[in-house]
C-alpha cells in the first residue's frame, strides 16, 4: 500500500550556499508509506527517474543542492531511509540487505522497474546490496565516497579522519551538525549502528559480483572514505569507471552539484557497450577496458 503526501517547499538551494537561497527554485516533500514503514523523500524536476538515498547519518534536505542541480535534467528522488530523518524508526537497526530488499519495495510503490541509484557515504552500502541481489531493478549503480572496502577496523580512526573532513568543508559541516544531532536524537540506536558499520563493514565479496554499469566518483581529498578504497572497488567491480574531484572532499556532491550533474549525466547517456573510463587527470576520463582478472 503506498500513501504518499505533499508539502510545497518554495526555495531551495541550487549551489550549496546555506545562508543564500535561489528564489524560484523549488522541490516537494513527501512522504510514502511502504512496507509498514512512513518515508520522508525530496522531488524535483521531470524526466526519467534517479534515486539518490541519503546517507541515514544525515538527512535529505543536506542534499538539496545536489537535488535542484540533477532536477535540471532529471526527476529526482531524494530518500531518507527507514532509521533517519523525517522517515519512521526502526525497532532494530538495519542491515543494508534490509534497506536494499526496502528500496525496491519503494521503488514498486512509486511505478518504478528500474532507474539509477545513487548512494553516498553510508547510504553506498544498500546500493551495492540492490546491485547485488536485485540487478534488475537498477539501471546503473553511482557510489560516491562509500563505505565498504578498506575499512578502517577503528572507530576512533574513522572519527578522526571525519573531524578532519569537516574542518574542510565548514560551509556543509555547520548545519551538518544540527542534521546529524537530529538524527542522533530521534534515531538513536541506528545512528550509532551507521557510524560502527562505517567501520567495519567488507563488502568486498558482494562488489566482486556487480555486472551493472557503476559510476565511484571520489573526493581527492576525502580524508573519512579516502581515494584508496575508490581504488578498490574499481578493482572489484568490472563494470565501472572512476571519477576523481580534485577539489572535493567526502561530500563534494553537496558542494560541488554542477561538476556532480555533468559527471552522472554523461554517464548515465554513455551508449550501451562503450568501453568503461577512469579519471586519471582532474576532470577528464581516459579509456580503459579491464576484467575480472584484473
Amino acid at each position: 500500500m503506498c500513501i504518499a503526501q505533499d508539502k510545497k517547499v518554495s526555495t531551495a538551494l541550487s549551489s550549496y550556499t546555506p545562508f543564500a537561497w535561489e528564489p524560484g527554485r523549488q522541490f516537494t516533500s513527501k512522504f510514502i508509506t511502504v512496507s509498514g514503514y512512513q518515508a520522508h523523500y525530496l522531488e524535483a524536476g521531470a524526466g526519467d527517474p534517479v534515486i539518490l538515498l541519503a546517507s541515514p547519518v544525515i538527512i535529505a534536505r543536506s542534499y538539496r543542492s545536489t537535488v535542484n542541480a540533477l532536477a535540471k535534467k532529471y526527476k529526482v528522488l531524494c530518500v531518507e531511509l527507514p532509521g533517519c530523518g523525517r522517515s519512521d524508526l526502526v525497532e532494530e537497526p538495519w542491515t543494508h540487505k534490509n534497506y536494499a530488499k526496502w528500496v525496491t519495495e519503494f521503488m514498486d510503490a512509486m511505478h518504478i522497474d528500474q532507474a539509477p541509484v545513487i548512494g553516498h557515504s553510508d547510504s553506498g552500502a544498500p546500493v551495492v546490496g540492490l546491485a547485488r541481489f536485485y540487478p534488475t531493478r537498477v539501471s546503473h549503480i553511482i557510489l560516491v565516497d562509500v563505505i565498504g572496502v578498506n575499512a578502517p577496523d577503528s572507530l576512533p580512526r574513522l572519527l578522526t579522519a571525519r573531524m578532519i573532513d569537516a574542518f574542510m568543508e565548514l560551509q556543509f559541516s555547520i548545519p551538518g551538525i544540527f542534521q546529524g544531532a537530529l538524527n542522533g536524537f530521534r534515531h538513536t540506536r541506528n545512528f550509532l549502528n551507521q557510524i560502527r558499520v562505517a567501520a567495519v563493514l567488507d563488502l568486498s565479496e558482494e562488489a566482486a559480483q556487480i555486472t551493472t554499469p557503476t559510476l565511484l566518483g571520489w573526493g581527492r581529498r576525502d580524508w573519512t572514505i579516502p581515494v584508496s578504497c575508490a581504488a578498490k572497488y574499481y578493482k572489484l567491480i568490472t563494470s565501472s569507471s572512476v571519477y576523481i574531484c580534485s577539489k572535493g572532499c567526502h561530500n563534494w556532491l553537496i558542494e560541488r552539484p554542477e561538476e556532480f550533474l555533468k559527471v552522472v549525466s554523461e554517464f548515465l547517456e554513455r551508449p550501451a557497450g562503450s568501453p568503461a573510463t577512469v579519471a586519471v587527470t582532474e576532470g577528464c576520463f581516459a579509456e580503459r577496458t579491464h576484467s575480472k582478472s584484473d
